[in-house]
């Protein structure tokens, strides 16, 4: 064997070539760590934890833009509510003015007025607990 393989100095015989697998040998080929049961496992755990992540954002996400709906939604309808009673605060406000200019000194038509202003009155306040309840 030493004829086919020259060497320079005497008396060393050269390496053996190693197998896969030997200690001390290099694999030219070795699988990827990737590429390993243990690897693939690694990997497969690794993209679960960032899909659950997303899941988790996507909820939170979702959560959010629900409160902010019903957050939203209640201060419209307080702020409709607040016009109601103002429009039903200036309609008793005229109707009282109405009466005092139309009535004048005449206290009969101011008793009539005052019944149907009080009349007028408990109808807007039905009408405003309608709303507000």
């Amino acid at each position: 064997m030493s004829e086919l393989i020259p060497t320079t100095l005497t008396g060393l015989e050269p390496a053996a070539p190693q197998l896969p697998g030997q200690a001390g040998a290099v694999d030219r080929y070795a699988q990827p760590g990737w590429l390993t049961p243990a690897g693939q496992q690694d990997r497969k755990a690794e993209v679960d934890h960032v899909l659950r992540v997303r899941v988790i954002g996507r909820q939170a996400s979702e959560t959010a833009a629900l409160e902010a709906r019903a957050a939203f939604e209640e201060l419209a309808h307080q702020e409709a509510m607040g016009r109601v009673v103002t429009e039903a605060k200036y309609k008793l406000h005229r109707a009282k003015t109405e009466s005092q200019v139309l009535g004048g000194e005449d206290p009969e038509l101011e008793a009539k007025f005052a019944i149907l202003d009080d009349t007028l009155f408990q109808g807007v306040r039905l009408g405003l607990h309608r709303f507000l309840a």
